[in-house]
């Protein structure tokens, strides 16, 4: 049986890992341009993950391009485990609620990418996605799963932390990992029935139970085909999904269809009306061409027009166009504090500059000062 694996790459910020666990002995050989400096602190965390592991003989070659600790530790283990190694990682974070306010902004970052993932935690955006399932090819799903799990467990990200994982049953196998870090959010791809969403629920509260998780992570579906949309509302109902959001370009392959804001304003009237019928969030898809300003902020304003509460994004420079558009003026702040003001000092409706003023027309100001006060 050949017992070799290897994990990672030579990229700026990687280390590339193979293992070859038929040896008599433990032979370890580091290559770092940044030996000198760093050569025992990486060869100290590629002994304290070995031990961790219960491995005592082997080869193991590390070419290291100044990748963080938990970089070089999660490569060696998804080394490991291809070279059919039993691990049991028994770190467990069970982590408290954070309350969470925006979604103006969900910033996508490749899963395999250790440079990304870490830069994500400095970027301008309100959420960041971790990215399980599209950006990774599948023969890097288990050293994206790993890398992500321990991205999760030492990168102190402010931002709201959000995984996609993948579909199932590759999809249980990210949750059993991720779900032992402090994760606030998952996203479900390719959701088409509520039944679908339940067996994911079913997994999630399986691991919530078995690590004795102190919070329950939130669950966005991802509405992907012509049939998700269509059992939108039912898969909104359910009490974990916080949020509703769809991925354009997979939807109008479904359907036939080529991209325009035409073409894909039935499938977000009908998201969005889902999602406010249950009292959840609308959050739009990502705008593909990263260097039309223009074109961002013109969908940008239609959606926060339709009534969406924010956008999926692909390059963090995207996030100060979608904050901008979706941040209230001091203006309109100061006009939407005056319409509340005064209607609950009159218990009714209420003539503002000419305006009558009801109920409707205070939930939007509601809205206005929650925005303004919320950035």
């Amino acid at each position: 049986m050949d017992r070799t694996g290897t994990s990672g790459s030579e990229e700026k910020g990687d280390c590339y890992v193979e293992v070859t666990l038929d040896s008599e002995n433990l032979e370890i050989d580091i290559q770092s341009k940044v030996e000198k400096l760093y050569g025992k602190s990486i060869r100290k965390t590629v002994k304290e993950t070995l031990k961790r592991f219960g491995i005592k003989k082997g080869v193991i070659r590390v070419r290291d391009k100044g990748a963080y600790d938990f970089v070089i530790s999660a490569r060696l283990e998804a080394a490991l485990l291809k070279a059919g190694v039993k691990i049991e990682n028994d770190r467990i974070e069970r982590g408290k609620e954070r309350e969470i306010k925006l979604r103006r902004t969900r910033l996508y970052l490749p899963g395999n990418n250790p440079k990304l993932l870490f830069d994500g935690s400095i970027f301008d955006c309100d959420c960041v996605i971790l990215d399980l399932e599209d950006s990774v090819k599948i023969d890097d799903k288990i050293d994206a799963r790993i890398l992500v799990r321990n991205a999760l467990f030492e990168i102190k990200y402010r931002q709201e932390r959000m995984v996609r994982v993948n579909p199932l049953p590759l999809g249980e196998e990210d949750l059993k990992e991720i779900l032992k870090t402090d994760v606030d959010t998952i996203l479900i791809p390719k959701v088409e029935t509520k039944l679908q969403l339940e067996k994911f629920t079913e997994i999630i509260e399986k691991y919530e139970s078995e690590y004795k998780k102190d919070k329950k992570v939130r669950v966005i579906p991802i509405i992907e085909t012509a049939l998700g949309l269509e059992n939108a509302f039912e898969i909104a109902s359910h009490e974990r999904v916080v949020a509703m959001t769809f991925g354009a370009e997979d939807y109008l392959a479904d359907v036939g269809g080529e991209r325009s804001n035409e073409a894909l304003f039935y499938l977000r009237s009908r998201i969005l009306n889902a999602a406010k019928a249950w009292k959840k969030q609308a959050l739009d898809t990502v705008f593909p061409n990263v260097n039309d300003e223009k074109g961002l902020e013109e969908e940008t304003r239609l959606i926060k027009g339709m009534g969406y509460d924010g956008k999926g994004i692909i390059h963090p420079r995207q996030a100060e166009i979608i904050h901008r558009v979706f941040t209230p003026s001091d203006e309109e702040y100061k006009k939407a504090k005056r319409i509340i003001e005064a209607f609950e000092r009159s218990k009714g409706v209420v003539a503002i500059d000419g305006r009558m003023i009801d109920l409707p027309v205070v939930k939007r100001a509601q809205k206005i000062v929650d925005l303004y006060e919320g950035r």
